[in-house]
């Protein structure tokens, strides 16, 4: 199923995907910034495994650190959950490979 939007962001582009869900370039209408969308895959719905990825994704909400992306929000919208961060345009192995 193609997403288009979930908890109010507009779902630009898939930028990741693995075992745990699929990382977007998505849009906040609200702020106009571009961010980072995480939406966990549907066979990550066990609640200990749910509850421990929002309790994480809380925790970190709090960090405020130049080396961690800064997580805006977190939700869950018709059976999907989601995380909201800060969107990094470059990965580390690419920074690497620069110098930096």
């Amino acid at each position: 199923m193609q997403l288009n939007q979930i908890g109010g962001y507009q779902l630009l582009e898939v930028i990741g995907q693995g075992g745990q869900g699929t990382v977007y370039r998505a849009h906040d209408p609200s702020s106009g910034q571009i961010v980072a969308v995480k939406v966990l895959a549907e066979s990550q719905s066990d609640g200990e495994f749910l509850e421990r990825f929002h309790r994480e994704a809380s925790i970190l909400a709090t960090v405020n650190h130049p080396n961690i992306v800064t997580v805006f929000d977190q939700g869950e919208e018709e059976g999907r959950h989601y995380i909201v961060t800060e969107f990094v345009p470059e990965n580390l192995a690419r920074i690497l490979e620069r110098g930096g």
